[in-house]
């Protein structure tokens, strides 16, 4: 039993990064927590493991609007101040996770500010190369990173954005079979910054991103694409294309996720 414990936090990553239901997730590890409880060896270390996870789960789902709310991981099972305190994020993988936890969160939630200060926090330390959060660490960033030169104009932060997508690119080369799927949204942004591209011609390519998540069955992921494509049409003032996109979205992170 000890040592199956020792396998919640990739078993656990696997089914929330592949879009698993957050609401099934939620229940699945509050039972894992349970059970650890119930055993009685090692408690604190695989509450350790699992904790930042669950509150992450439980702060998706929040309906607050208040920023610090939202993306603070502090709750039923955890209080982030206290588990930071006791381990440097550069040098302990469950401390890295739970800042990269709080910036999908801040990003999700379209604080984008606050994200790029946890990118930074996370940047330049060895899981943002060779972890299995690699990708979504890298993919979100990328994201964030576009959005921002599409606010700012700012060429700076088109050279981060592209510097993410090209760690996502050398993964699709090297076989990683996810890396497909999230280097075909950020395909999408990289066709937004040319004006030879036509309305028809970028959402070709974003329905082709919806269509591989459906696929793959990766709900988050076809949110996410189908929030981008509605971003877009408003973009080239589309409105109908625009409110499909969106009322799909919603009901991808709703009902699916």
């Amino acid at each position: 039993i000890n040592s199956a414990l020792h396998c919640i936090v990739p078993f656990f990553n696997s089914m929330l990064w592949s879009g698993e239901n957050l609401q099934l997730l939620e229940r699945l590890m509050l039972d894992v927590r349970r059970r650890i409880h119930d055993f009685g060896q090692n408690i604190d270390e695989n509450f350790r493991r699992i904790n930042p996870m669950i509150q992450f789960v439980q702060n998706m789902q929040k309906q607050e609007e208040d920023w610090k709310d939202l993306t603070t991981m502090t709750g039923s099972y955890m209080n982030e101040k206290d588990y930071l305190s006791q381990y440097n994020p550069k040098s302990d993988a469950f401390c890295w996770i739970l800042i990269l936890c709080k910036m999908v969160l801040s990003y999700t939630f379209g604080f984008y500010e606050e994200a790029e200060k946890f990118v930074g926090q996370l940047s330049g330390v060895q899981y943002a190369r060779l972890s299995y959060f690699c990708l979504p660490y890298n993919f979100y960033a990328g994201m964030l990173y576009y959005r921002l030169y599409e606010t700012t104009h700012s060429r700076r932060f088109l050279r981060r954005a592209r510097k993410f997508r090209k760690f996502m690119e050398k993964e699709h080369c090297l076989g990683n079979p996810n890396a497909t799927s999230h280097l075909k949204i950020l395909d999408v942004e990289e066709l937004c910054l040319s004006s030879k591209n036509s309305l028809s011609e970028i959402l070709e390519a974003s329905n082709l991103a919806i269509w591989v998540q459906s696929k793959e069955g990766f709900a988050h992921l076809e949110a996410l694409a189908n929030e981008q494509a509605s971003r877009i049409a408003q973009k080239f003032n589309n409105p109908s294309i625009a409110q499909k996109h969106y009322d799909q979205a919603l009901h991808l992170y709703g009902y699916k996720w």
